[in-house]
């Protein structure tokens, strides 16, 4: 079984010079992105030195971050990001309680490392990928697709801050089903706008390096909602993945006439979807695209799911209803007594599938 990682290696051979990740006019190439990924795992070997555990990754580099995400794949440990723009005390935390080996960053933040960074784990500057002790590592080690892929800490809104882990092959499946799912693939542009330390920013990123697209980066922060419409059509693209509140005030701000006639996917997630939602959705697309709504969990990835045509039928008003459970997921709604919610009546969600998070 392969891994995204050895996905990304295939693509590089088959499409080397295809564009993997775009940010202005930095581009990285499929076989530019595999051969950094390779070297950075070979950093993370050599810095290990032979111990188990966790990779920590600071970045707020997104181009970088994506390198060090599968570098930390390819080596065989797991990783764990952390949000640069966190607090302090939100970031120790999280380093005290996964115990890494290695924490990998970039130049501009190694200080900051070196100040959260517990005794024993070893601070790497990814700028140093090519150094003789990162050539001279061992060979790089087979990856177990039921191994801990990553990490993720939740946001600790209703107490401490817990690690979600998730394996390779689980990742894996998750991909593969929303690709299914809207035909995700080479030729497309995927726009990458969430933090990389946001659990809702993992499959975009994994979709583009696993199934060919191209991954565009966009600095909310920085260029704001206003220029987010000229920059979809200006780098044409044709996977849009953001918050509702977002496409609505974007979509609100347009001429009466403004279409995208590049989007052919409007992936919201995070909040709720209204049938008002779905109207400016037709507004401002052509037929052939499709509104994609999720319900998503950091303990599985993707677990139901609704996409929308323009000739989808939806209740004015409404909540959009989050969908089916996706092929390989059952869901129940349960009471507190643990039974059975019927039709209509709120309850908690629980999820049954192999590829739920294995801790």
């Amino acid at each position: 079984m392969t891994t995204i990682a050895t996905r990304l290696a295939e693509l590089a051979r088959r499409l080397p010079d295809a564009s993997a990740i775009e940010d202005g006019d930095a581009r990285v190439t499929f076989a530019a992105l595999d051969a950094r990924a390779s070297s950075i795992a070979r950093q993370v070997v050599a810095a290990s030195d032979g111990r188990a555990g966790n990779v920590c990754l600071f970045f707020e580099d997104k181009v970088a971050a994506i390198g060090a995400i599968v570098g930390a794949a390819r080596s065989a440990h797991a990783y764990v990001p952390l949000d640069a723009g966190d607090p302090e005390e939100r970031l120790r935390f999280i380093v005290e309680d996964c115990e890494p080996v290695v924490l990998l960053t970039e130049s501009r933040l190694v200080e900051r490392a070196l100040a959260i960074a517990p005794d024993g784990c070893a601070i790497v500057d990814i700028a140093d990928a090519h150094t003789q002790a990162a050539r001279d590592a061992p060979p790089l080690p087979d990856v177990d697709p039921a191994s801990t892929a990553y990490l993720y800490y939740t946001s600790g809104s209703t107490g401490r801050p817990k690690g979600v882990s998730q394996s390779h092959a689980n990742l894996q499946f998750f991909v593969d089903a929303y690709g299914k799912a809207v035909g995700i693939g080479e030729g497309d542009r995927i726009s990458m706008h969430y933090k990389f330390s946001f659990a809702a920013g993992i499959g975009g990123i994994y979709r583009g390096v696993a199934l060919g697209a191209t991954l565009c980066a966009y600095d909310m922060q920085r260029d704001g909602i206003g220029a987010l419409a000229d920059w979809l059509d200006r780098e044409r693209i044709t996977v849009l993945h953001t918050f509702p509140m977002v496409f609505r005030e974007m979509a609100k701000r347009l001429g009466a006439k403004r279409l995208f006639p590049h989007l052919r996917v409007i992936h919201l997630g995070g909040e709720s979807v209204f049938a008002d939602d779905v109207e400016l959705f037709r507004a401002r697309t052509l037929d052939h695209c499709v509104l994609v709504h999720q319900l998503s969990a950091t303990e599985c990835g993707i677990i139901a799911q609704n996409i929308v045509r323009h000739e989808t039928t939806v209740p004015a008003g409404a909540v959009l209803p989050v969908g089916r459970p996706i092929e390989g997921v059952r869901i129940e709604i349960h009471r507190d007594d643990g039974g059975i919610s019927p039709r209509g009546e709120p309850g908690e969600v629980v999820v049954f599938s192999r590829h739920v998070s294995p801790g």
